[in-house]
C-alpha cells in the first residue's frame, strides 16, 4: 500500500467532486491520514455537503464536533461555502474564530441586534479575506447599516461575484455606494453582479455606474431587478442577462432593445421584464434569429402586451 501521504497527494488530484468521495470511501480507514478521515466522517452529517474543493456549510450553526472535524481538513485548503444566510452574532463569531480564511462564498443576512455593533460586522467581513462570492442580503436592515456594509463588500480584493438585495421600497443609494460599485467593475475579477431595488441619488452617480458597467469586459451574468441602470449600457461581453424593468427611468424603445440585444452574441440565457412600446413578440422572435448562442429565452411584459416565451437549445 502507498505512503498515507502519497494517498492523499493522489486523491487531491482528482478532478471530480463524486470520484473523490467514492475513492476515500473505497480506501481502508487506516490508510487515510486524519483530514481525510474527517472528511469522510463530515460527509455523513447534515451539516456538511463536499464538492471538493468545497465544503459547503448547510446550517448557520454548527455543533462542536462538526467544527471540529472542519478544523483538521483546513490543511487540504478546502474552499468553504457558507449560504445558509449567517445573521446572528453566534454564526458571525463562528466565522470569525473557525472559517473567515478558508471562506470562498458567503451569503450574510443581518438583523437584530447584531445590526448594533457595525465594527463587529466589519471586522467578520474585512475576515474573509479570501472572499470571491458574496450575497448581501439586507432587506430587513435600516440604511445605515447597509451602505458600510455594501461598500465593504465592493472593495474586497479577490471578489467576483456579488448579489446586493436591498429593501424593496429602498431610499435612493448614497453616492458612496455608486462609487464603490464602478470601483468593483473596474476590477479585472468581476465576473457576476445582480442588483435588486437599487435607486441612484444623482444623475451623475448614475451615469457613473453605467460607463463602468459598459466597459467591464470581464462581466459574464447580470441581473437587474427594480434599478434605474438601462440596458443601453450592458457590456458586449456577457453570456447571461436577466433584466426586469419597472422604472420609468430604465424604459426604452423596441427598436433600441432590439439593437443593444443584437451586440450581445455571446449570451446563452436571457430573461427581459419589459415596459415596451410594441408588442414583445416581435422582440422575441428577432432575438431568436439574431443570438446564435441563445439557450433560454424567456421575453415578458405588462399585461397589456402579449407575453411571449421560449426555451430550446
Amino acid at each position: 500500500m502507498l505512503p498515507h501521504e502519497l494517498l492523499e497527494l493522489i486523491a487531491l488530484f482528482v478532478p471530480c467532486p463524486k470520484a473523490f468521495l467514492v475513492l476515500l470511501h473505497a480506501l481502508p480507514p487506516r490508510h487515510l491520514t486524519t483530514p481525510f478521515q474527517s472528511l469522510l466522517a463530515l460527509s455523513r452529517t447534515p451539516y456538511v455537503s463536499i464538492a471538493w474543493p468545497r465544503l459547503v456549510l448547510k446550517q448557520s450553526r454548527l455543533p462542536l464536533e462538526a467544527t471540529q472535524l472542519l478544523e483538521r481538513t483546513f490543511c487540504l485548503r478546502p474552499e468553504v461555502v457558507w449560504r445558509c444566510g449567517l445573521c446572528h452574532r453566534y454564526s458571525l463569531d463562528m466565522l470569525l474564530r473557525h472559517f473567515a480564511p478558508y471562506m470562498r462564498r458567503l451569503t450574510l443576512c443581518p438583523h437584530g441586534s447584531v445590526c448594533d455593533d457595525m465594527r463587529y460586522l466589519e471586522d467578520a467581513l474585512t475576515a474573509c479575506s479570501a472572499l470571491e462570492e458574496i450575497v448581501l442580503d439586507v432587506r430587513h436592515d435600516p440604511q445605515s447599516v447597509w451602505t458600510r456594509l455594501v461598500v465593504l463588500a465592493c472593495r474586497m480584493p479577490r471578489l467576483a461575484s456579488l448579489t446586493l438585495l436591498l429593501p424593496p421600497h429602498a431610499p435612493i443609494v448614497a453616492a458612496s455606494i455608486s462609487e464603490a460599485l464602478v470601483a468593483l467593475l473596474h476590477s479585472p475579477q468581476c465576473q457576476v453582479l445582480h442588483l435588486h431595488n437599487i435607486r441612484f441619488q444623482h444623475a451623475a452617480d448614475r451615469v457613473a455606474v453605467h460607463e463602468a458597467l459598459r466597459a467591464c469586459s470581464s462581466l459574464r451574468e447580470l441581473h437587474l431587478d427594480n434599478t434605474d441602470l438601462s440596458l443601453l449600457f450592458v457590456p458586449h461581453t456577457l453570456t447571461r442577462l436577466y433584466l426586469r424593468a419597472r422604472d420609468d427611468a430604465a424604459r426604452i424603445e423596441m427598436a433600441e432593445a432590439m439593437e443593444v440585444l443584437a451586440r450581445l452574441q455571446q449570451l446563452q440565457e436571457l430573461t427581459l421584464r419589459l415596459q415596451a412600446t410594441q408588442p414583445l413578440w416581435v422582440l422575441e422572435a428577432f432575438l431568436r434569429r439574431q443570438l446564435p448562442h441563445l439557450d433560454r429565452l424567456s421575453v415578458r411584459g405588462t399585461p397589456r402586451v402579449r407575453p411571449a416565451e421560449c426555451s430550446f437549445g
